[in-house]
Order: structure tokens, then C-alpha cells, then sequence
């Protein structure tokens, strides 16, 4: 009972305190745009810029940034795979070894080094994706450079697989 009598004082209270705070609608500020906030002045069109539009790379540039972008990818991945085979022998090595042992510190290194390799791979496609969208944008042919990509993003798959099981392999 004395819960449902201070409920309704305060309910009270606060529906006084609530109606003391109207007051006619001639006290509260105009919306009106004020003198300061209008934009005076002259406003002058210029003209427009006449830089030449720049233009999509040649067919010839196009494919010879093409087959850099993948021989770049492809390089990678060969360094990557003569690699994995050393950093699979040294997670084997440090399987069950304490945190702070050298070899479980050498294989780290060495996962680490993969995933720099990883990383120019995907830098490769990163720069395909690029020009992709340069030829798209200028209405270009794209088939070339899709294929790359799909070759690239193989690669990229593969050492993917290979970080992630290599990983696994370590923290078991």
C-alpha cells in the first residue's frame, strides 16, 4: 500500500513539474532564417577544364602488364612452394615443444615467411583486380584478365590451404 501511495505523489509531482515547463508558443525562438545565415554575393560560372580525358592503356600495354602481374603472382608461388616444404619440417619439429623453444620460434619464422610469399600473391591479384577495372571502365575486353585472375586466385587458394593446415599442425 505505501509503494502505490508514493507512485502516485511522484506521478504527481511530476505532472506539476512537467506542466510548469509549458508556456505559450510566443516564448520559444523563431525558426526564421536569420540575416546571418543567409548567402549574399556573387556567384561567377567558370569554365569548364579542358584536360583531355585520359584514356585506357593500349591493348598492347594491357597484356604486357598482364603477363608481368602474373609472372610476378607466379614467382611468388614458386618461391612459396620451395618454401612450404622446409616450414612443413619445421612444424613437424616443433609439434609438443614448449612455447619458448627455438624450434617452435624457427617454425614460426618460417610460416611467416610463407605468408609474406602469400602476400606478394596477392599483391599480383590486387593489380589484376586493378586493371580489370581500368579496361571495364573504358569498355575494353576483360577475358584475358579474368583468366589471369582465375589462374592467380588458384594460386592463392593453394597457399591459403597450405597456411592454415601448417597453422593447425603447429598448435596441436
Amino acid at each position: 500500500m505505501t509503494y502505490t501511495i508514493r507512485a502516485f505523489a511522484l506521478s504527481a509531482i511530476s505532472a506539476a513539474l512537467l506542466a510548469g515547463c509549458a508556456s505559450s508558443s510566443d516564448q520559444y525562438p523563431s525558426l526564421a532564417v536569420r540575416d546571418a545565415e543567409r548567402q549574399t554575393g556573387q556567384f561567377t560560372v567558370g569554365t569548364p577544364d579542358t584536360a583531355p580525358v585520359q584514356s585506357a592503356a593500349s591493348a598492347p600495354e594491357t597484356f604486357t602488364q598482364l603477363r608481368g602481374f602474373v609472372e610476378q603472382a607466379r614467382s611468388a608461388h614458386q618461391q612459396f612452394v620451395a618454401a612450404r616444404t622446409d616450414a612443413a619440417q619445421l612444424v613437424r619439429g616443433a609439434r609438443g615443444v614448449r612455447i619458448d623453444d627455438d624450434r617452435r620460434a624457427r617454425a614460426l619464422v618460417a610460416i611467416a615467411r610463407l605468408t609474406t610469399l602469400h602476400g606478394q600473391t596477392t599483391l599480383a591479384m590486387s593489380d589484376l583486380d586493378q586493371l580489370e577495372f581500368q579496361a571495364a571502365a573504358a569498355f575494353d575486353a576483360t577475358e584475358d584478365i579474368n583468366a589471369a585472375q582465375i589462374l592467380v586466385g588458384q594460386m592463392i587458394r593453394d597457399q591459403e590451404a597450405a597456411l592454415d593446415s601448417l597453422s593447425a599442425e603447429l598448435a596441436s
